[in-house]
C-alpha cells in the first residue's frame, strides 16, 4: 500500500510536536548547584527563561554578576521587549551584546545617564547599591530619605543610591546581612541576583488582592506551595500549621483564628519551613503569594539519633571556649557559614561543637535541601569538664616544679571572694574556669592546697586531663571576711582613726591583736576598712587549719561612716577645673615620699593618712604629671560625696 506523502509528513510533524512538548516541561538543571542555598530560585528563573547557564551545563552561582547581566534578567522578568536603537546612550556599548537592553533601561528611567557619565562599563561587576536603585526605579517607586538602620549606615550615607537602599529595604526587595550591615559596595553574585529578581517579581503587582485564599509562600528566596509543603507559624512557643491563609483589609488571617498586619516591621510571626526558623521582618502580598522578608534563619529543631532537641537547651561551643552559647544562637548563612553573636564563622576553619546529650559533637556542615535542614555531626573531644574530680588532674606545678598528687586529698579555689570546691567548677578546653555561670581567667583564681594559697597562672587540657600551673604560695595573702575571701592588700584595721595594713596586725587569739608591739582587745575603737568603706568588727580570729585571719562583721549593718572615702576627687586651680579623678599621674607628698591616692586614706577634710601616720591636707604638695601644686584649701561635700582640692602653683 502506498502512503500519501502529505499524510506521511503530517504524522512525522505530530511526532516532533509531541517530542517538543515533552522537552518543554523538563526543568532546567545545572551541574554545580546541588545543595546550594539558591538552587530552587535559580531553577525557577531558568525555567521561566529569564536566565541561562554556561555551555558546560554549569551556572556558577557564586560568580559575580556584571551590570549588563543583572539589567538583562531584570528587564526579562518585566517582559520588556527592547527595540533596536540607532543612537546609543553611552559611548562604550555600541558593540556590546546588551546594548539594546541598556538603551531601553535608560529610556524607561531604570538607568540614569548622569550617574555614569559617558561610559556605562557594562561588564563591570554590579554592586548591591546599584541593584537597589534599578529595582526601585523599575517598580516606579520613589527614593526615601528616612533614617538608615543598618550598622554600616555611615557607608550607606556615602553611596549615590542611599535613598534607594532605604526604599528597597522597606519594600522587602533587599535585606541586610546577619551582622546587621548592608555593605553597599559589595558585589552581587549570580545566585544573589536570582534571589533579588524573584523578590522583584513578587512586587511587580502593586495592588495584589485585598481578600481571598493564599496558595503559596515566598520566603528565603524560594516559593513553596501550601498544598505540598507544611508551613508553620510560630506564635509564642506554639507552632501552628498553616491550613488556611486569607487576607482581609490589609491583615493576614491564619486558620481563621490568628491575625498579623501586612507591610509592617512589627508584630510579625516567625515562620518554620523545612526545619528552618525564619525571623520575619515584614509580610506582603503578591497576587496569591504571601511574601516574607526575612532576617536571620535558625534551626527550628535538632534532629539527632532518632530524637528531637530544642535548640534553646543545647549548649554550643566555639573553638575551645565555653561562652554560654546555645544552638538557638546560631544563625545559618549556608552549609559552611554561620553567625553567632554577630560574628561570621566558617565551619571549615573553626571548630563548633554541641552537646545534645552528655557527649560532644562537632558540626561539620549544615545539610540543606528539599528535606528538613539538619546538622552533619561527628563525635569529638569534650570542650568543658564539669563536676571535676581529683582523678581528672594529671599534674600540678608550683613555680615550675611538679608535686606529688598522692598527698592531696582535696583542692579548693578562691574566685571573686568566694571559695569553691573542685567539683563546683567547670573548666573548658581553653583553660578558662566557670563558677556560678560566670567565666574567669586562671589569673583571677587562687588555688588552696595544704592550707596554703597559690595564685593560679595557667590551666592546660592535655589528653583529656587537667594540668594546673601555680605561682609559689603567698603566706597570709588572703583574709576571710563574712565567709568571703579578700586580698590582704585591700583590707586595713582602723584604730583611733589610724589605718594599719592587715599584714602589720598580728591576731594573737580571738579578739586579741598586737599592733606596733602593743596588744589590744577588740572594742568599739576598732573598725575594718574594705574597699574604702568602714565596718564594725564583731569578731576577729585566726584559723590555723585554713591558715587565714577570719573576721566577722555580721550583716554589714554596722557601717561607721558610709562616706569614709569620697566617690570622686576633683582638683581646681585658680577657681577652674584642673583634673577630675585620680590616676597614676596624680600623687601627694608625705614623710619624704610621693604617694598614689590609692595608697592613702582621707580621714576628713583636713587630714589624710599614709603608712599608718596622719598628715595635714592644707599645705601638702600635690603633683599632677610633672607639675607641682600646693593645697590651699579643701572641701568634702556630703551631698555627692565629692572631695575637692584647691591648688596653686
Amino acid at each position: 500500500m502506498v502512503i500519501n506523502k502529505r499524510w506521511r509528513w503530517v504524522g512525522i510533524l505530530a511526532i516532533l510536536l509531541m517530542l517538543g512538548s515533552v522537552s518543554q516541561v523538563q526543568a532546567v538543571s545545572f551541574s554545580d548547584i546541588s545543595g546550594h542555598w539558591a538552587k530552587d530560585t535559580i531553577i525557577d528563573l531558568a525555567d521561566q527563561g529569564y536566565i541561562k547557564g554556561y555551555t558546560d551545563k554549569t551556572f556558577k552561582p557564586d560568580n559575580s554578576m556584571t551590570r549588563a547581566e543583572f539589567l538583562t534578567i531584570l528587564m526579562n522578568s518585566m517582559e520588556v521587549k527592547s527595540s533596536t536603537y540607532t543612537t546609543n546612550s553611552f559611548n562604550d556599548i555600541s558593540k556590546h551584546w546588551a546594548k539594546d537592553t541598556i538603551n531601553e533601561a535608560v529610556r524607561q528611567g531604570i538607568i540614569v545617564k548622569s550617574e555614569y557619565g559617558t561610559n556605562f562599563a557594562p561588564d563591570k561587576i554590579i554592586k548591591r547599591d546599584e541593584t537597589s536603585a534599578m529595582m526601585v526605579r523599575a517598580l516606579g517607586k520613589s527614593p526615601d530619605k528616612g533614617q538608615i538602620t543598618f550598622k554600616d549606615a555611615s557607608s550607606i550615607e556615602k553611596s549615590l543610591y542611599r535613598d534607594y537602599i532605604k526604599t528597597a529595604y522597606d519594600l522587602g526587595l533587599i535585606s541586610g546581612f546577619n551582622d546587621g550591615t548592608f555593605r553597599p559596595s559589595e558585589s552581587v553574585t549570580r545566585a544573589q541576583a536570582c534571589s533579588l529578581v524573584i523578590r522583584f517579581q513578587g512586587k511587580q503587582t502593586t495592588t495584589g488582592i485585598s481578600t481571598g485564599s493564599i496558595s503559596s509562600l515566598q520566603i528565603g528566596g524560594t516559593t513553596y506551595s501550601l498544598l505540598n509543603t507544611p508551613i508553620y507559624f510560630k506564635v509564642g512557643d506554639t507552632e501552628i500549621l498553616a491550613v488556611n491563609l486569607t487576607v482581609k483589609s490589609g491583615v493576614l488571617i491564619l486558620n481563621g483564628a490568628y491575625s498579623f498586619p501586612l507591610n509592617t516591621s512589627t508584630g510579625n510571626p516567625k515562620i518554620v519551613v523545612n526545619n528552618n526558623l525564619y525571623e520575619v521582618k515584614s509580610l506582603s502580598l503578591s497576587q496569591q503569594t504571601l511574601v516574607a522578608a526575612t532576617g536571620s534563619v535558625k534551626l527550628n529543631k535538632l534532629l539527632f539519633a532518632g530524637f528531637k532537641y530544642n535548640p534553646e537547651f543545647v549548649n554550643l561551643y566555639v573553638g575551645t571556649t565555653d561562652s554560654g552559647y546555645y544552638l538557638s544562637d546560631m544563625e545559618i548563612v549556608d552549609q559552611y557559614t554561620i553567625v553567632i553573636d554577630g560574628k561570621t564563622i566558617n565551619l571549615r576553619t573553626t571548630s563548633v561543637s554541641i552537646t545534645p546529650s552528655s557527649d560532644y559533637y562537632a558540626i561539620n556542615r549544615i545539610v540543606m535541601g528539599y528535606g528538613d535542614t539538619t546538622l552533619e555531626l561527628e563525635e569529638t573531644d569534650p570542650v568543658v569538664y564539669s563536676r571535676t574530680r581529683l582523678s581528672d588532674i594529671q599534674d600540678i606545678y608550683i613555680d615550675g616544679d611538679p608535686i606529688n598528687l598522692t598527698n592531696i586529698s582535696r583542692l579548693d579555689f578562691v574566685i571573686n571572694n568566694s571559695m569553691y570546691t573542685l567539683s563546683e567548677l567547670s573548666i573548658d578546653a581553653s583553660g578558662s574556669i566557670k563558677a556560678d555561670s560566670k567565666t574567669y581567667l586562671p589569673e583571677d583564681v587562687t588555688l588552696i592546697m595544704w592550707g596554703e594559697y597559690y595564685p593560679l597562672e595557667e590551666v592546660v587540657i592535655y589528653r583529656q586531663k587537667i594540668i594546673f600551673y601555680c605561682d609559689k604560695a603567698i603566706s597570709g595573702s588572703m583574709v576571710l571576711i563574712d565567709d568571703k575571701y579578700y586580698d590582704t592588700d585591700d583590707v586595713q584595721i582602723v584604730m583611733d582613726k589610724k589605718y594599719y595594713d592587715l599584714d602589720k596586725v598580728l591576731v594573737v587569739s580571738r579578739n586579741q591583736m598586737r599592733i606596733e608591739g602593743r596588744q589590744y582587745k577588740l572594742d568599739s575603737k576598732f573598725a575594718l576598712r574594705v574597699n574604702n568603706k568602714l565596718y564594725n568588727i564583731d569578731r576577729i580570729d585566726y584559723d590555723s587549719t585554713l591558715n587565714i585571719v577570719v573576721i566577722d562583721t555580721g550583716d554589714y549593718s554596722g557601717i561607721i561612716d558610709s562616706s569614709s572615702q569620697p566617690d570622686t576627687i576633683v582638683f581646681y586651680l585658680d577657681g577652674s577645673l584642673l583634673k577630675r579623678g585620680t590616676d597614676s599621674s596624680v600623687r601627694i607628698y608625705a614623710d619624704g615620699a610621693w604617694w598614689y591616692f590609692d595608697e592613702i586614706s582621707l580621714i576628713d577634710s583636713t587630714r589624710f593618712s599614709a603608712d599608718n601616720s596622719s598628715y595635714r591636707t592644707i599645705g601638702a604638695l600635690v603633683r599632677i604629671n610633672s607639675t607641682r601644686y600646693e593645697v590651699i584649701d579643701t572641701t568634702w561635700q556630703g551631698s555627692n560625696n565629692q572631695f575637692r582640692f584647691y591648688l596653686e602653683e
